[in-house]
């Protein structure tokens, strides 16, 4: 064998290895990447399952507030033990407000806040007063039925 043909030959191998290496590489860069989409598809999994067992959590609690009758008027109360942040009445415009709330307001754990009003009657009539509430969003709050 003269120096030509073990050059080609050391020239083949190399080949053939580099090549190798190449399938290999491939090989464990689409493992990688199937790995990485596997852990992707867990971690949305994951996401959705813990935002489905805050909803059932929020709605064992409860709604975050409740309104009863007072002597003249009404009891807004958190029906929460932590403070929640009322920053609107969203639709005050379909009540006359005689005692107002004075908003922004922090309404402690299982406080009240009194309030009276009455919906208009050219109006129509609201059943629940619909409030606005830091890291709640808004919040529809029914008002007690009228014939008890």
């Amino acid at each position: 064998m003269n120096a030509g043909d073990a050059a080609a030959w050391v020239s083949a191998v190399c080949a053939v290895v580099s090549l190798g290496a190449a399938g290999v590489a491939w090989w464990r860069a689409n493992l990688s990447r199937s790995a990485r989409e596997a852990a992707e598809r867990a971690r949305d999994a994951a996401e959705r399952s813990a935002a489905a067992v805050e909803k059932i959590a929020q709605a064992l609690d409860g709604p975050p507030f409740i309104i009863t009758r007072a002597l003249v008027g009404f009891l807004l109360t958190s029906n929460r033990a932590e403070a929640l942040t009322i920053e609107e009445w969203v639709n005050a415009d379909a009540f006359e407000i005689y005692t107002p709330i004075d908003l922004p307001l922090t309404l402690g754990g299982f406080r009240s806040v009194h309030f009276a009003a009455t919906a208009y009657w050219d109006a129509n009539v609201a059943v629940e007063m619909v409030l606005r509430v830091t890291d709640l969003g808004t919040v529809g709050v029914p008002f007690p039925a009228t014939n008890g």
